[in-house]
């Protein structure tokens, strides 16, 4: 269980929406960098990704996209717990993997506590892809039951669109009035019976 005393994330500053600020950088510059220094080995990942380490010294990396789980229940179950209680309902952290275990960093939460900044990244990851502690909505990160995954999940259970999801303010037409609507655009093309396409 989580304590009582456990802050709620909304009232730890520097948590604000948008008060993450990771500027853009140059991959390809730094590989070419750490290419050319003796004491850099350039290591190629999938695609286009690589990774830069030390020379001459054991790895010690936590791989943030590995689907591994070496974390106890205990963490898991108190992450939970605190992400599943009344007071934080209304989490929103920013919505990168990166930026958003700086924030819980930055939390001080118990459950967390001694974790390097790379097993934080992992314990996100896993949070969202594994775990369904934690989803995404409008761009951010949230408690799980809040996500657009569970939305989409019951309006499919429902067999309904996900309202609630929608953007824009236009209304969603049904079949007739999308026949309707064909029609018109069909009577009104300059030529006959052809649409201009762009």
């Amino acid at each position: 269980a989580v304590q009582a005393a456990q802050p709620a994330l909304g009232g730890v500053p520097g948590l604000a929406v948008g008060s993450e600020i990771v500027p853009r950088l140059d991959t390809a510059h730094i590989r070419k960098v750490c290419e050319r220094c003796a004491r850099i080995h350039v290591v190629a990942e999938a695609g286009t990704e690589y990774s830069a380490l030390l020379a001459g010294r054991a790895q010690s990396f936590v791989d943030p996209c590995s689907n591994d789980d070496p974390y106890p229940e205990m963490l898991w179950s108190e992450m939970v717990a605190f992400f599943g209680s009344y007071h934080n309902r209304a989490v929103r952290l920013p919505g990168g993997r990166y930026a958003c275990a700086r924030a819980l960093a930055a939390a001080n939460l118990h459950f967390l506590a001694g974790r390097s900044l790379g097993q934080l990244c992992h314990i996100v990851q896993l949070a969202v892809s594994q775990r369904q502690v934690l989803g995404y909505l409008d761009g951010h990160v949230v408690p799980y039951f809040q996500s657009e995954a569970v939305v989409k999940q019951h309006s499919a259970v429902l067999q309904q669109p996900a309202w609630s999801l929608k953007k824009d303010t236009m209304s969603v037409a049904d079949l007739s009035q999308a026949r309707e609507c064909l029609r018109s655009i069909l009577a009104s093309s300059p030529e006959a019976g052809g649409v201009p396409l762009p």
